[in-house]
């Protein structure tokens, strides 16, 4: 269980202090160095049948060993050849149960004569004879199970790696579009990751699932889907895949922003002309065993809105989720952001940062911060960002007019003007860190509170949605989260995200004050 929260913990750089590992469905700590480790350490395995003989020999000569300890204390030397004889005959009777068992399961993976298909759930037992067959139907082609990376990748060379990624088709069930977007060293380090949450890794022939979370929108908006969307994966004992494009709305990779320290397998790439809904099983049947949801209400005008949408348990073996929101789900608990240990805020604040992300942290960050107010001010009007941002055009397009006019009508709501009087009620000697979409509020707050106000000077980081300024926003997160308590801008997942990522106490904007 995870103790109470300890707020010298946040105060540096490394601020989760004790590493917690998570292995399927609980989270456990241990005192090593803090990373996120959202895939359990994995064993080197190797993609080959094991003979079934082999381990019914092993498992035999072992019973038989054990029987004649016991047997020993019991039999006196005397009654040797009474023992021998029961040792004939329990031989004799293994061999009939072992010929019976394996007559039964090469039954029930025969593949249908009639439609030339198998079940996928009863692939790659261990105790199936190699000559079993196995075929999977794709687009109307007749695929043998050890040629189903051919539709994958046909330049893979390599007998594992081809092994692994026919094993992702046919035992994971994953559809062919997805795996194509993943590079070799990706799909293999998802196959090591499926190993290890198999109940039995080397005989388990039911497949754990996968998660593609396909996280959309600015950097708050993303963070918050990703956090409960990783809460999800491994409360159901599910692998992770993060799809990150780089987009009008941030123009940033992953790895720009967050180490790779995070053991998170991320695909920057989905395909301009991959257009929902993507996943066709007349084409590919591992969409049967995929559920999909889009919650962008632009692609998906049929959605289902986001505060109402809960991941059911009945869901597929495989989920791809494309949301910019908080996932409700069995295993979010809450989606409250001022629950510090509620799942998707730990998930979050264990998000190891880039290594110039931390360069900037360590640069401003103030002393004393842990006792200063926390001040996020979000009140730049959409069409002033969008004319220094890359994609302006698009970005406003995706808005959408509804959108667009709730967005700016909130975002008047949060200029600096609204926080002076909330910020006065404060003792003189607090001090407020500030983090803004706009210089001008900030002088404007610095003119009402000289000497008091710090926050990181960015300079000229080039266009506000790209790489170097999204890399300052991201210290700007962790610092606002580093402070006692937080004033934020309602209707602003900045705040959100920085609400969830530090002690839980804030007030917003436009709800709360003035």
């Amino acid at each position: 269980m995870l103790g109470n929260p300890d707020k010298n913990q946040f105060a540096s750089i490394n601020r989760v202090p004790n590493h917690i590992l998570i292995n399927t469905t609980k989270l456990q700590q241990t005192n090593t160095r803090n990373t996120l480790n959202i895939h359990p350490p994995t064993p080197i395995y190797h993609y080959r049948n094991q003979s079934s003989y082999s381990f019914y020999l092993r498992s035999t000569i072992k019973s038989i060993s054990n029987m004649y300890i016991r047997f020993k204390k019991w039999i006196s030397i005397q009654h040797s050849a009474t023992f021998l004889i029961f040792l004939v005959f329990s031989v004799f009777i293994f061999g009939i149960v072992f010929t019976f068992n394996l007559k039964i399961h090469r039954s029930v993976t025969r593949c249908n004569s009639q439609s030339n298909t198998c079940s996928k759930s009863v692939f790659n037992n261990k105790r199936f004879d190699e000559s079993d067959n196995f075929t999977y139907i794709y687009s109307g082609r007749t695929i043998n199970h050890t040629e189903a990376w051919l539709l994958v990748d046909s330049s893979i060379d390599d007998d594992i790696d081809r092994e692994c990624t026919s094993e992702l088709v046919i035992l994971h069930a994953i559809p062919v579009l997805l795996l194509r977007l993943m590079t070799l060293l990706q799909r293999f380090q998802l196959c090591a990751d499926l190993k290890t949450r198999m109940l039995t890794a080397e005989n388990s022939s039911i497949s754990p699932g996968t998660v593609f979370a396909h996280v959309d929108f600015g950097l708050g908006n993303r963070l918050r889907a990703l956090g409960s969307l990783i809460a999800f994966a491994n409360g159901s004992g599910r692998a992770l895949v993060v799809i990150w494009e780089s987009n009008a709305h941030l123009n940033a990779s992953f790895f720009e922003l967050f180490s790779y320290e995070n053991n998170l397998i991320v695909i920057e790439n989905f395909g301009s002309d991959i257009l929902w809904p993507w996943c066709n099983s007349d084409e590919d049947p591992n969409c049967l065993e995929t559920s999909a949801y889009n919650l962008i209400a632009k692609e998906n005008p049929d959605r289902t809105h986001p505060s109402k949408f809960y991941i059911p348990n009945s869901v597929g073996l495989n989920v791809y989720i494309k949301s910019a929101y908080f996932i409700s789900s069995a295993y979010s608990v809450t989606s409250q952001p001022t629950v510090p240990f509620a799942p998707t805020n730990v998930y979050i604040r264990m998000l190891r940062f880039a290594s110039q992300v931390e360069r900037i942290v360590a640069e401003f960050m103030p002393e004393g911060i842990e006792e200063m107010i926390g001040v996020h001010v979000r009140g730049l009007a959409v069409e002033e960002e969008r004319k220094e941002a890359n994609g302006t055009e698009r970005a406003i397009d995706e808005y959408g007019a509804s959108n667009l006019n709730t967005t700016n009508y909130w975002r008047r709501q949060t200029t600096s003007d609204a926080f002076i009087d909330r910020m006065k009620l404060f003792d003189s000697s607090v001090h407020f860190f500030v983090a803004s979409d706009s210089e001008a509020h900030l002088v404007v707050l610095e003119k009402q509170f000289p000497g008091r106000i710090h926050h990181i000077s960015c300079g000229e980081c080039g266009q506000p949605r790209d790489t170097k300024c999204v890399q300052y926003a991201v210290a700007d997160l962790f610092l606002l989260s580093q402070c006692k308590s937080l004033l934020g801008s309602y209707y602003s997942s900045f705040s959100e995200v920085a609400t969830r990522m530090g002690s839980g106490e804030s007030l917003l904007a436009g709800r709360d004050f003035p």
